[in-house]
């Protein structure tokens, strides 16, 4: 009885998928072996970063692919901070410990927080406290990691939380909190290495008292700067956040600056998303009124109002529950922005994920103002880590799956989203079986995402990343043609695209071949026979279609009428003959080798294969017999 085309398509994806299996066991073998030179892809064993210990990590891939990691070591004498990069197929460039960038500064036995940025032509700039002596430099290497400042860096002065932003002239913002006393300090150093303001501007507490922190920057397209900085009203890390616009040459443009929220305060010491869409600044926020947290997304709009009001959009209004730390990114269609929060129980003893999806005009929720759980809380505590990414203008969300509490195992896994929230596949980029710290998801750019880490897989806290290419398989047209003598009919492939070929021929046979290959089929009676072409890209694309062969010449000649039909069709090494006796067959191989014969093949007979003969398409050649069968092993 014939196959129906959904059969068939089954039972040929079937025998695909044990090919491919098998070959992916032999690239998984390669790809674990010290030769291996480029990303390796089994997220048990990832792509080493550095050889050295690494108790601080920041890491930025670039639109060229590279990914730069920086990285604090512990020496015997303090920290030392060096530098490495990934080439584009994860090679490192610095060597296989990266490079030292400063051996001047003074480094105690800590590091405090500290900033590292990529400009339009993927220099890096890394500003930090040495903690010997509390002076704060900054450094600018270019994409080979060539100092192109001074080696020994540009000194800030003694100062703490040095925050950093690359401006569109080569020119570089710098903020930092001085510390002796002197408050909070901004200053543009000159593209090429010297200050460009004779002094640093003192940024002043609105409310006459506190300290103040710089947090987040954000560049105008007229060289003007926006500044989000954290009145702090004693020593506790907690902050009221403010922005203010200052001009290139350091003055303060608002009258008084921006209150971003009405009492509610964030942690001034933690890095927070700020969004660009042209003029028009978004900041995303973990704050916190008395006991409650909650995340939010305040609009800046370019003259320094905030059109959604004195607090921004919640990113979810349920009372059920606490925010905490978020992730944010707009996507490529430049209308909406998507927010990944962790969420956790009033108790908060669980957490998981919520999202938030917010129109940027009018930060209207499409979600409902409750947003969508993407990981219910449970004992998993899959939480967001890192940036929030983009591919093919969907959201990518960097998760960790496991209570980490920095002994238990943790998986960094990251989800593939749909633009209305839903996981489209979840991929798995760290899993051995050790806790994750530092995470960083590097950056998406075209279809890859790559992630940067630290672990301990029993030689103390090294740095590790792995990238995922999520390449879409292009697209298979089907297509066949063909002609026909007496009882045999030529079949051809005519479309595009495929690497192999699956054919049922309208009488219940079927055949396997290449996208070069001619069929030849004896058909047993006349009449129209509907044959089926599938044609697949080993990536997975699949497209079919039919032709109706005509038969129209058997009883023309003096040739028998016969059907002959040799299966099964793939074969594990056995054939079988039906449709009559064949004298004398051979089975014939891709190059025209003859492989193995019978004679004297009388129907119903099986036909036991040699156990030399390897997987492949072959050749059934013999008395009125010709056609096609796939052998494997």
């Amino acid at each position: 009885m014939a196959l129906s085309k959904a059969e068939s398509e089954y039972l040929y994806k079937n025998s695909i998928e044990r090919m491919r299996l098998k070959l992916w066991t032999t690239l998984l073998l390669a790809a674990i072996s010290p030769v291996f030179a480029q990303w390796n892809p089994n997220p048990a064993v990832n792509s080493p970063v550095a050889t050295g210990i690494a108790d601080d990590l920041q890491a930025i891939t670039g639109p060229s692919g590279r990914t730069y990691v920086a990285m604090f070591q512990p020496t015997s004498s303090g920290y030392s901070p060096r530098l490495q990069i990934l080439n584009d197929l994860g090679s490192p460039r610095l060597g296989p410990n990266g490079m030292q960038f400063n051996s001047t500064t003074s480094m105690g036995t800590s590091t405090v927080t500290w900033d590292m940025r990529l400009d339009a032509n993927e220099h890096v700039y890394l500003g930090f406290t040495g903690t010997g002596n509390t002076d704060a430099v900054v450094h600018r290497l270019d994409s080979m990691g060539n100092h192109v400042w001074s080696t020994t860096g540009i000194a800030l002065g003694q100062g703490y939380d040095v925050k950093l932003l690359p401006l569109s002239g080569g020119d570089l913002m710098v903020g930092w909190f001085d510390a002796n006393g002197g408050g909070a300090k901004l200053r543009k150093i000159g593209a090429a290495g010297s200050f460009a303001w004779s002094a640093a501007v003192t940024i002043s507490s609105p409310t006459g008292s506190g300290q103040v922190n710089v947090g987040e920057m954000m560049e105008y397209s007229n060289g003007d700067v926006l500044v989000i900085y954290y009145v702090r009203s004693g020593f506790g890390p907690s902050g009221l956040p403010y922005a203010q616009r200052f001009t290139s040459s350091g003055t303060a443009v608002w009258l008084q600056p921006k209150a971003l929220t009405s009492g509610w305060y964030v942690y001034s010491f933690l890095r927070f998303p700020l969004v660009q869409r042209g003029d028009t600044a978004y900041f995303g926020m973990s704050a916190a009124q008395g006991s409650d947290l909650q995340a939010k997304v305040q609009r800046i709009n370019p003259l320094g109002g905030l059109p959604w009001g004195l607090n921004g959009v919640d990113v979810s209004t349920l009372n059920n529950q606490y925010e905490r730390s978020l992730t944010m990114g707009l996507a490529p269609d430049d209308f909406m922005l998507y927010v990944a929060a962790e969420v956790t129980p009033l108790s908060q003893g669980q957490m998981g994920t919520v999202l938030q999806k917010i129109h940027a005009k009018t930060g209207a929720t499409p979600w409902g103002s409750a947003g969508r759980m993407l990981f219910n809380p449970s004992a998993k505590d899959q939480i967001p880590r890192g940036d929030l990414g983009f591919i093919d203008s969907k959201p990518v969300v960097l998760y960790s799956d496991g209570f980490n509490n920095g002994g238990t195992p943790v998986r960094l896994l990251a989800a593939f989203l749909d633009t209305a929230g839903a996981i489209l596949d979840t991929v798995p980029m760290g899993i051995s079986a050790t806790s994750k710290g530092r995470v960083h998801l590097s950056g998406t750019g075209g279809f890859n995402a790559t992630a940067v880490w630290t672990e301990d897989r029993g030689s103390g806290s090294l740095a590790f990343a792995h990238r995922i290419n999520r390449t879409p398989c292009p697209g298979v047209s089907a297509g066949a043609g063909w002609t026909s003598v007496l009882d045999t009919a030529r079949i051809w492939f005519t479309g595009a695209g495929a690497d192999s070929l699956y054919w049922t021929l309208g009488d219940g046979s079927s055949a396997s071949s290449l996208p070069g290959d001619t069929l030849q089929h004896a058909y047993g009676a006349n009449g129209s026979y509907t044959a089926w072409v599938y044609a697949y890209r080993t990536c997975g694309s699949v497209d079919s279609t039919s032709v109706n062969v005509v038969i129209s010449g058997i009883g023309m000649g003096n040739q028998q009428n016969r059907s002959l039909v040799i299966s099964p069709n793939p074969s594990r090494g056995t054939l079988l003959l039906r449709g009559g006796d064949v004298g004398h067959a051979l089975l014939v191989n891709a190059q025209g080798q003859a492989v193995a014969q019978i004679r004297k093949w009388t129907a119903g007979e099986a036909w036991v294969l040699p156990e030399g003969v390897a997987s492949g398409i072959y050749s059934v050649v013999g008395d009125q017999l010709r056609t096609l069968v796939v052998v494997q092993r």
